[in-house]
């Protein structure tokens, strides 16, 4: 056994036997409680009111508090990533920071993986769905995020939370990347609609060396999760660069066990740390109890009662939080609890049996449960409709199947993104419900299972026939993927290939949908990518040459529009209809022209175009060279919120004076300068600013003072100096006479 692996096997018995020895030292008759104090548990000499990373079993976040700490840091986390991202990510924190306990040894095990050089640098986390994958790497990640000495790249793929698809994971992965690397620069020049080009630009920064010192983690979770497409192989390297470490969590199934998985990443067994996460003991369960406040705290001091949760939940984190969360709502009581039979799937099939057969509205109730099993995200009402019209035709019906107290504890509301519509979705409040529901025979037949995917095909069959009204979000963006499940490659090949003609031009319907809604060709070069690599697969010549005609059709189009064309197709249309303003900003976020983005967004801006100004601030930020960063930047200011300019102000005279040409530099402060002057907040940043333009001599500083000039003039009237410009005016003169 190699030294590293003796020495974890050795730590962890260590562990555990303190633990015993801890647990024998309580009094008869007390429960006995994992002890207060770990080694990662923060000084209790901290201040009032900060953020603590301590949890209810001494390591990760505290109850009661913990989900809104968890935001928080998760809030610091996310603050630079793509506005998708940054909201999954803290609705993550928030859905995980709220139970968590009794894995202490998972993450020391965890720490000690991080410090150890001598550790394998990939290490995989499998296990069931439901065993609380997420939750330990959440509030891993929420510890690490509190030292410096390791980069982290945290990248949850989630159905629930709409973070599922290639081109969302893939992007936010590259850019995360390129910014480790200082890269953004270059990372901008490409193409970063197209899923082979993200995939490729993700697997050459996993295999290139880190910058001089940097150490970096990137943990993957929920890899099983992804949809329409695989993280395997060809993306992540077997052996990392110095410095690197990979950490995947994926869920266990029949035929992909921890080797498999290893297999199927190109990872050698010998070489890979397996993450250890076993089932809660009841000590563990005990502390959860007791963290939980009344009733439930005097549960835990109940030692028959605390065996019953033990016996249903056989240790398993899912079932006792669902166990638990009943038992707060007053929807199990104690006696029931003695009924129930052991095992999450026996605790889901009572309730499905028990929801169904005491509604008089049990069809409605059931369908409502298929169509959500087999979504690839959250179902809005009006999804579920257009499903079966046949079961929800009753009027009210569907509308009270949803508000269902019942079906409200394993099915939950849920806000979805405004890329999915905005409305609100259904979805199980657990992606190991969804599985168990969906994969037990019990529940749903193979055969009812192919009756619902098929609903999903036709719902899309139907709006493709027609093509009249606006493609639902749901559709748009994962009917490709249901095709794919159901194996309707031919379907899939015209819907996404085939050219018609719409009046005097012709168009591929698909992408034009796509594109009126989101803005760039992103999600449909994602679907073609779908059907690429199956035409790679089976070795059809003439589809991938179709594919690739398109795929370098789009990219040609999509770096050469102009902005006053943007201004137009925004205000007057297309025989399609008009673009939104939303899907504008799309297309400059993806130009690869830095240059033409901020043409782009000034053109906009100047047309009186009404714009979503959070999302054009994020891509006027991701600029990265200089004098487009600062022209989008002064562009955009005016619109923000009042305490918001300043900052932004900030970052833009900063953009401005990393200006290397002369002219350039003195327009981007010309353009700046009076909008300084009537923003008080920044006068504070006069002064360094002269220091930095002082660094390129005389007649560059001179021109951009001249630009300057009005900010300067109101600067030292405000400040009580109105002889300052007298005064440099004079200092001028001197200097000539000086160093002429």
């Amino acid at each position: 056994m190699p030294s590293w692996y003796y020495y974890q096997a050795m730590s962890r018995c260590r562990t555990h036997a303190t633990l015993i020895e801890q647990n024998r030292r309580v009094p008869t008759g007390r429960a006995r409680h994992l002890p207060e104090v770990s080694p990662m548990t923060q000084p209790s000499n901290q201040a009032p009111g900060s953020i603590t990373t301590n949890n209810i079993s001494g390591a990760g976040i505290a109850i009661g508090h913990g989900a809104q700490a968890m935001v928080t840091i998760y809030q610091t986390i996310a603050r630079h990533a793509p506005s998708v991202y940054r909201a999954a990510l803290e609705k993550i924190a928030e859905e995980y920071g709220r139970v968590f306990g009794g894995r202490e040894p998972e993450l020391a095990a965890l720490n000690r993986w991080l410090d150890d050089e001598r550790a394998p640098a990939c290490a995989l986390l499998v296990a069931p769905t439901g065993r609380g994958k997420t939750a330990l790497l959440v509030h891993w990640v929420a510890q690490l995020a509190a030292q410096t000495a390791w980069h982290v790249i945290f990248v949850p793929i989630s159905r629930r939370f709409e973070v599922a698809q290639q081109t969302i994971v893939l992007d936010y992965l590259a850019r995360r990347l390129a910014a480790i690397h200082k890269d953004e620069q270059t990372l901008a020049a490409y193409d970063l609609t197209s899923p082979d080009n993200l995939r490729g630009i993700v697997a050459d920064y996993l295999r290139r060396p880190l910058p001089e010192g940097a150490r970096l983690l990137v943990a993957l979770d929920g890899i099983d999760e992804a949809v329409g497409w695989e993280i395997g192989r060809t993306l992540l390297p077997a052996t990392p660069p110095s410095g690197m470490r990979i950490l995947v969590a994926a869920r266990e199934v029949s035929d992909r066990s921890w080797h498999g998985w290893c297999n199927h990443l190109g990872w050698n067994v010998a070489s890979a740390w397996q993450v250890p996460l076993g089932l809660l003991n009841r000590a563990a369960v005990q502390r959860i109890l007791a963290a939980m406040g009344n009733p439930l705290d005097a549960l835990a001091q109940n030692i028959d009662w605390v065996a019953q949760l033990e016996r249903i939940s056989a240790g398993d984190p899912l079932t006792i939080r669902f166990v638990v969360e009943g038992l707060q709502r007053g929807e199990i009581t104690p006696e029931r609890l003695a009924r129930m039979p052991p095992g999450l799937q026996a605790y889901v099939e009572d309730w499905v049996n028990t929801l169904v057969d005491r509604s008089a509205n049990n069809v409605v109730i059931a369908a409502v449960l298929n169509y959500c099993a087999a979504a690839c995200a959250p179902l809005t009402a009006e999804d579920l409709y257009q499903l079966d019209p046949t079961t929800f035709s009753k009027t009210g019906s569907l509308h009270q199947a949803l508000r269902d107290r019942e079906l409200a504890r394993f099915l939950i509301r849920v806000p979805m993104a405004t890329d999915a519509g905005g409305k609100e979705g259904y979805v199980f409040s657990h992606q190991r419900l969804r599985e168990v529901f969906w994969e037990t025979d019990t529940i749903l037949s193979a055969q009812a299972r192919q009756a619902i995917q098929q609903a999903f095909v036709a719902y899309g069959e139907r709006w493709y026939a027609d093509r009249s009204r606006p493609l639902p979000a749901y559709l748009r963006r994962f009917w490709i993927a249901h095709l794919q499940a159901a194996g309707a490659w031919d379907r899939m090949r015209q819907v996404l290939t085939e050219i018609v003609p719409s009046g005097e031009q012709y168009i591929q319907p698909w992408q034009a949908a796509r594109h009126a809604a989101e803005g760039s060709d992103t999600g449909y070069l994602s679907d073609l990518d779908t059907l690429w690599t199956h035409a790679e697969t089976t070795g059809d010549l003439a589809l991938a040459l179709r594919c690739a005609l398109i795929a370098a059709s789009l990219r040609s189009r999509n770096g050469n529009l102009l902005p006053e064309l943007l201004v137009q197709l925004v205000q007057v249309g297309t025989p399609e209809g008009r673009w939104s303003a939303a899907a504008a900003l799309e297309t400059i976020a993806h130009m690869p022209d830095e240059e033409r983005q901020a043409a782009c967004l000034a053109a906009l801006v100047n047309a009186g175009i009404e714009l979503p100004w959070p999302r054009a601030l994020e891509i006027a930020q991701a600029i990265t060279a200089a004098d487009a960063r600062a022209r989008a930047l002064t562009t955009l200011v005016p619109h923000l919120p009042p305490e918001q300019q300043p900052e932004v102000y900030t970052q833009a005279l900063a953009a401005a004076q990393a200006i290397t040409d002369h002219d350039a530099r003195a327009r981007a402060l010309a353009a700046l300068a009076p909008r300084l002057a009537a923003t008080p907040a920044t006068d504070n940043d006069f002064l360094p600013t002269l220091r930095v333009l002082a660094r390129r001599g005389r007649p560059a500083l001179l021109d951009d003072l001249a630009a300057l000039a009005p900010w300067l003039a109101t600067l030292a009237a405000r400040r009580g100096q109105p002889a300052a410009p007298a005064a440099l005016a004079e200092a001028i003169v001197e200097m000539g006479r000086c160093w002429s």
